[in-house]
């Protein structure tokens, strides 16, 4: 599966290379721990990669147009079983509350239904993540019952 660019008013959403690697330090996770190291980005990187050429996964950058600079990461994770996609999503801090993410989001839902003809997507944030909450409600999600203890999920359907 080929990573496209995705374009809004402020963003582009691109495929991630090396030299995003200093970017992505501020906002990398994996599993809920955050990354510190590049050495622990690039790998994180691999797996997404090896993902996404096995067709499981889509992972974007956000470009901020007006300075080039990666400001967060997005993207569909854990395949698409029975059309459905999962998002998930983080920011540098220093980008918050702009309305970045529901500009990413919004573009990546759009994609998700008339690109990969999904039928519904999901999104899991934790209970007390207001700022992804609410994302998720401005784009159209609403909350449904969790299958994970401390996490909310959301759903949207086509």
């Amino acid at each position: 599966m080929q990573v496209p660019i995705l374009e809004t008013e402020r963003l582009t959403l691109r495929p991630i290379v090396s030299q995003d690697l200093d970017d992505l330090l501020p906002f990398s996770y994996f599993d809920g721990k955050p990354i510190t190291t590049r050495e622990g980005i690039t790998e994180k990187l691999t797996r997404i990669a090896a993902e996404i050429a096995a067709g499981n996964a889509l992972h974007w950058g956000m470009e901020l147009k007006s300075s080039k600079k990666l400001i967060g990461a997005a993207g569909f994770y854990r395949g698409f079983p029975n059309k459905t996609g999962e998002i998930g999503y983080a920011m540098n801090p220093d980008f918050e509350k702009q309305g970045f993410m529901r500009e990413a989001v919004t573009a990546i839902i759009n994609y998700g239904f008339t690109s990969l003809n999904l039928d519904q997507i999901i999104a899991y944030t934790k209970e007390n993540n207001p700022a992804s909450i609410k994302v998720l409600q401005h784009t159209g999600f609403q909350e449904t019952v969790s299958d994970l203890t401390i996490y909310k999920k959301f759903i949207i359907h086509r």
